[in-house]
């Protein structure tokens, strides 16, 4: 395996939707377009740098945001629900437990 190092930088705060469109681009199109033809087991390429780790920050948050939300939901819910020992309370709670984050999130 060939090792190669190229080096190019996004102007501008690393943060801005214009990088993260770059990085984006870059990995989606332009890295599949340079290497067509070639078996994936003999090349790897790799993006980083502080936009990258925010593309990827993005990308881990939008995927993991839902488990999160139905993990704290449904130990809340089982707490309450042991608590109370009603299901009413606990189901109110998790309703607005979801009202009070989508206000919060918009």
């Amino acid at each position: 395996m060939v090792w190669v190092r190229l080096r190019a930088t996004v102007p501008g705060d690393p943060t801005t939707q214009d990088a993260q469109a770059t990085v984006r681009r870059l990995r989606d199109e332009h890295i599949p377009d340079a290497f067509a033809g070639v078996s994936t087991d003999d090349y790897a390429a790799y993006v980083g740098g502080a936009t990258a780790e925010v593309v990827d920050l993005v990308n881990i948050t939008l995927d993991y945001s839902p488990y999160v939300f139905a993990a704290v939901l449904g130990m809340s819910f089982l707490l309450l629900l042991v608590a109370f020992r009603s299901v009413v309370i606990p189901l109110a709670s998790t309703i607005m437990n979801v009202l009070s984050v989508g206000a919060a999130y918009g």
